[in-house]
């Protein structure tokens, strides 16, 4: 499983390259369906082989060699559609500027891993028993399910925003902050609100007991809802060159997050860090949010 981990990385690299060169559906049909299909026709495989017997190694195989395909996919469709220009450009980049530039994208990607990741240990450290940590996954796991909409986004607009701001066309800008909001934060809202109506039956289908997680399941669901209608903000600072403040904001929601996920954690189990963890996430887009207004400027008149 260590072996997804670098393939991992390099796939969302390869990816968001041929995003910004101007493919992103076929950049996100390789990453999305075509990598499901391909662990999929694996699990088949193995299944005609060996039937009951097939174990985790031959899922994780297959799960690597799925991964591995759609990388050599990805890179194929970068040398097809990169610019010759670009192609014929420097080979090495000082490192100072390589880290000024990615530092901040570093950063910020790491807080908001810690604010996702970080609730499962502190169940597993303040619990005695693992089932506040299982009942809190199984709603986690089913309001992820709005960040569909989010990365089917990014996907798209994220070339747009990129050209948008180079280009300075602030009509534009705001042309684009208004679709996401219809497109990207309609979509999130139709998804939670599908999740609310059936979520008794969609956790029920993990076992009886796990319909009690429903009220987890509309606070984590709520937080990711307002993090699908923002989520363009954290770009805007990244890309209009105010990286570090955007760096210190996630820095310190995800540190005030796991504070807070300690002490209510204590307090009110699965209920407590999944309230933190929603508070700490919208604090954070709201004040990205706030600090990229900044950059736009308003409209005339």
């Amino acid at each position: 499983m260590l072996a997804l981990l670098p393939l991992t990385v390099l796939m969302r690299y390869l990816a968001a390259t041929a995003q910004a060169h101007g493919a992103p559906g076929r950049a996100m049909f390789l990453t999305g369906p075509g990598q499901f299909l391909l662990i999929a026709l694996g699990l088949w495989r193995a299944w005609s082989r060996k039937g009951e017997e097939v174990c985790i190694l031959d899922v994780a195989t297959g799960w690597v060699a799925a991964s591995l395909l759609i990388c050599i996919a990805l890179w194929y469709l970068n040398l097809l559609v990169e610019d010759e220009a670009f192609k014929r450009g420097k080979r090495t980049v000082p490192w100072r500027k390589m880290v000024r530039g990615s530092f901040p994208f570093f950063l910020s990607g790491l807080g908001g891993m810690l604010l996702v990741q970080a609730p499962f240990p502190i169940l597993g450290w303040i619990c005695d028993e693992g089932r506040q940590a299982a009942i809190f996954a199984a709603a986690d796991r089913l309001a992820k399910m709005l960040m569909v909409a989010y990365f089917a986004g990014t996907a798209l607009f994220l070339p747009l925003l990129a050209d948008a701001i180079q280009s300075g066309n602030q009509e534009y800008y705001r042309r684009l902050i208004r679709r996401w909001f219809s497109l990207v934060g309609g979509s999130g809202l139709l998804i939670f609100g599908i999740l609310a109506v059936f979520g008794p039956s969609l956790l029920g289908l993990y076992g009886d007991a796990y319909q009690a997680s429903y009220p987890i399941l509309l606070v984590a669901g709520t937080s990711w809802l307002f993090t699908v209608a923002t989520g363009i903000f954290l770009r805007v600072l990244q890309y209009g060159g105010a990286g570090m403040a955007s760096t210190l904001i996630c820095v310190a929601a995800s540190l005030v997050g796991v504070a807070g996920m300690i002490g209510l954690g204590l307090i009110w189990g699965a209920m407590g860090v999944a309230i933190a963890q929603a508070v700490a996430f919208v604090g954070m887009y709201l004040m990205l949010t706030l600090k990229a207004r900044t950059l736009i400027q308003p409209e005339a008149g």
